[in-house]
């Protein structure tokens, strides 16, 4: 089933295929503003979900990366850290949960590296200007990020798609490593 919507400050239709388009959560509640204010751990880490945040680089709630970003609770302090080769940092320590979700948040919502999804690696370059061309298609903004001398002198091509837009090309995923 999909769903007509007309966007009167645009005069435009949209047409929506999935409820989750809407900007519905799945307790059919609009999401929340992405500048309002968040005030637990827990509120935050629902919207680094709902915004496909990498959890490979952020250790939050239940989420435990080996290096990055990391909110944690210590006794009374509420600690902002960077985590790195087993060497955590403290970056900025608060006296409450707020204080520390609302800093997080502006550390995280402009960040674009905090969302990046790994699409592809190869060492084919034909297989990863294939896939630039059908995300040029896509209209999906990436960054592809070569590392020269990878292995036994073979260049790795990479691209990295952010945020949600893992989800719409997952199809496009190329591993070979």
């Amino acid at each position: 089933m999909s769903l007509l919507i007309r966007f009167k400050k645009f005069n435009k239709m949209l047409q929506v295929k999935d409820v989750d388009d809407l900007g519905l959560s799945k307790n059919n509640n609009l999401k929340r503003n992405k500048e309002e204010s968040f005030t637990t751990i827990a509120e935050l880490e629902r919207w680094l979900e709902d915004e496909f945040y990498n959890f490979n680089l952020i250790s939050i709630g239940k989420y435990h990366a080996q290096e990055g970003d990391v909110i944690e609770v210590d006794n009374d302090r509420y600690l902002y850290c960077y985590s790195e080769r087993g060497n955590k940092s403290i970056i900025k320590s608060f006296k409450s949960e707020k204080e520390l979700v609302s800093y997080a948040y502006l550390m995280f919502k402009d960040n674009k590296w905090s969302k990046s999804h790994l699409l592809a690696i190869s060492f084919n370059i034909d297989k990863i200007n294939h896939i630039e061309q059908e995300l040029n298609n896509l209209k999906v903004e990436y960054v592809r990020n070569d590392s020269p001398n990878h292995r036994n002198g073979n260049t790795a091509y990479r691209i990295f798609v952010f945020g949600k837009d893992i989800k719409k090309t997952e199809h496009l995923k190329l591993f070979e490593y």
